[in-house]
């Protein structure tokens, strides 16, 4: 499959104005795994069973007007 070189990836995350601590190393650990290139990232823990909370990178691709 032929890669469309007119296409760029954009976070979707919140870089700023973070309500509390909690949410800004969310999103700290947000960035980081979209800088990575990783579809998920985990982010504490499920009280019930103790194991690792998954959630997905937010992004999207938008096209770049042509020069």
């Amino acid at each position: 499959m032929k890669k469309d070189q007119n296409l760029r990836k954009e976070f979707l995350g919140k870089l700023d104005g973070f309500i509390n601590k909690v949410e800004k190393n969310f999103q700290k650990k947000h960035l980081k795994a979209y800088f990575r290139g990783d579809e998920y990232f985990t982010f504490g823990r499920n009280q019930k069973t103790r194991e690792p909370e998954w959630f997905k990178v937010l992004y999207t691709f938008l096209k770049q007007p042509k020069k």
